[in-house]
């Protein structure tokens, strides 16, 4: 059983590619981990040949976090490759060429921040201990002249 956890994943398998094909061979492919923390390596043909001999040495590493084998390493065409080049992704350690592409859950784009989209509303409170002191018709009377102005009221 691994001890490797579900942030170190991405390091552990980077590592491997890296010494298995070379710094300079390793850069042509991203690693992808994909909504159930399932990673995979998309490369050349030529590179997945390389590292499928070898795969035997990384199962053990990565445990849980790795693909099921026959998905762990997919060679591609080189045209293809370029999609996954363009994608989104995040370094995975200052000293490794490779990438992480986090895919995304029902269009949640994760390596992007969070885009404010509106200030929250502003908001008035009518609030009094003592009942019937002509609180709600203070807050109908501000409210109405409010919505003259042309702001959205919500009471």
């Amino acid at each position: 059983m691994s001890n490797v956890t579900f942030d170190a994943a991405p390091k552990v398998f980077a590592r491997w590619i890296t010494r298995t094909l070379g710094p300079k061979a390793a850069c042509n492919g991203r690693i992808i981990r994909d909504i159930y923390g399932q990673l995979r390596f998309v490369t050349t043909k030529e590179n997945a040949t390389r590292l499928m001999s070898e795969i035997d040495t990384l199962l053990p590493e990565l445990g849980a976090y790795a693909a099921p084998r026959e998905e762990l390493i997919t060679g591609v065409a080189e045209e293809e490759l370029g999609e996954f080049l363009q994608e989104p992704s995040l370094a995975i350690t200052d000293d490794s060429p490779l990438r992480l592409i986090d895919r995304r859950v029902i269009g949640e784009d994760w390596l992007t921040p969070p885009v404010k989209l509106v200030d929250s509303p502003q908001r008035l409170v009518f609030y009094s201990m003592k009942g019937e002191v002509g609180r709600s018709t203070a807050l109908a009377i501000t409210a109405a002249h409010l919505a003259a102005r042309g702001n959205n009221i919500l009471i």
